[in-house]
């Protein structure tokens, strides 16, 4: 039995229910929000939109927002960018995909601390980086201190084909399964 409260306080149903204590509705089955809701000050826009300024606008996880599993954060002084998921069918992979005011911008991935960024940890599949005419940048390449004798090349190309120049630039520093290894770099 469904039973208003509108029915049976008519105060609430010409003004209104505000409340100066909290409101629990944990006890519901579900709780429908008009589009005009307010939350904290903020307007709940239909279909979930949430307008915040918040570190942690948007917190989900076991503890709430101490450790959450999931967290919004819209402090960056005047934000433009963001993230959205694009979901996939069966057989096609969902998207991360950067939305922005502007036409370009990029997308950083950071671990916390000491902690490594892991891709695929958990599958045998390929990662792939860059498209079939973008190219992977490396930032970090070391100049020195790799061991060995210099690594030559056979054939010199044109810019376009490879190095111009037999002469070895310096080396690039990567792991392969753990272990570290130096491969050379021609510029």
């Amino acid at each position: 039995m469904s039973v208003k409260i509108e029915d049976h306080l008519p105060v609430v149903k010409y003004n209104g229910l505000n409340s100066a204590v909290a409101v629990d509705l944990s006890g519901a089955p579900t709780t429908a929000l008009a589009a005009n809701t307010t939350i904290g000050g903020s307007t709940v826009v239909a279909l979930g939109t949430i307008t915040s300024t918040a570190a942690a606008a948007f917190a989900v996880g076991a503890n709430g927002a101490t450790g959450p599993s999931f967290q919004v954060d819209d402090s960056t002084a005047s934000q433009a960018s963001g993230v959205k998921v694009v979901g996939g069918t069966a057989t096609q992979a969902p998207v991360i995909q950067v939305i922005s005011t502007g036409s370009n911008a990029g997308l950083d991935l950071e671990a916390l601390g000491t902690g490594k960024l892991t891709l695929n940890k958990t599958t045998n599949t390929d990662v792939q980086i860059g498209g079939a005419t973008g190219q992977a940048d490396f930032q970090i390449a070391e100049v020195t201190g790799a061991t060995g004798a210099t690594a030559t090349l056979v054939t010199v190309g044109a810019a376009a084909n490879g190095p111009t120049t037999a002469a070895q630039d310096g080396w690039l520093r990567v792991k392969i399964a753990g272990t570290q290894v130096w491969l050379p770099v021609w510029k």
